[in-house]
């Protein structure tokens, strides 16, 4: 039920928020302004992840893989992805996901749900300005292109 409604929040954030608000700021402030307001958002959900002490993300578990040795092909191959490093995860969970998953998944230790140290605060800032900037982007485009495709039907 938590990964479900973690999806649906980013759902609404990402795909009606976010597009309102930088059609209605524009792409800087719109931009700037969703970036403030995701911090407060995914704080929610860390906060909420580590007082539940539930692994509704999932990503705890996925920690345990980096430990996997098995004889099954897929396990060996999750593992080597996971083991690839703590860099690439950064840069493809913060691109892909959101800061959540990227901080919660580079915290040292898995199943602690102890809070966050200096470390983790850092990446989640990090992950929330590369997040919102690449997501900013992605979106002006697409808003770009929808404006270039309707003043042509006009």
């Amino acid at each position: 039920m938590g990964l479900v409604l973690k999806k649906g929040t980013d759902y609404l954030f990402d795909y009606v928020a976010y597009p309102a608000a930088l059609l209605w700021l524009g792409y800087v402030a719109g931009g700037a302004a969703m970036a403030a307001a995701s911090v407060l958002v995914n704080i929610a959900v860390l906060r909420v992840y580590d007082w539940s002490r539930r692994d509704f993300l999932l990503l705890e578990s996925i920690k345990d893989l980096r430990q996997l040795e098995g004889t099954a092909p897929w396990r060996r191959a999750v593992s080597g992805v996971i083991r690839s490093g703590d860099i690439p995860a950064f840069f493809i969970l913060s691109c892909l996901e959101d800061p959540v998953v990227a901080t919660l998944y580079l915290r040292r230790g898995s199943h602690l749900y102890n809070g966050f140290a200096l470390r983790d605060w850092t990446i989640f800032l990090a992950s929330t300005l590369l997040s919102n900037l690449v997501w900013t982007l992605h979106l002006s485009a697409w808003i770009a292109l929808a404006r270039a495709g309707l003043a042509g039907l006009i």
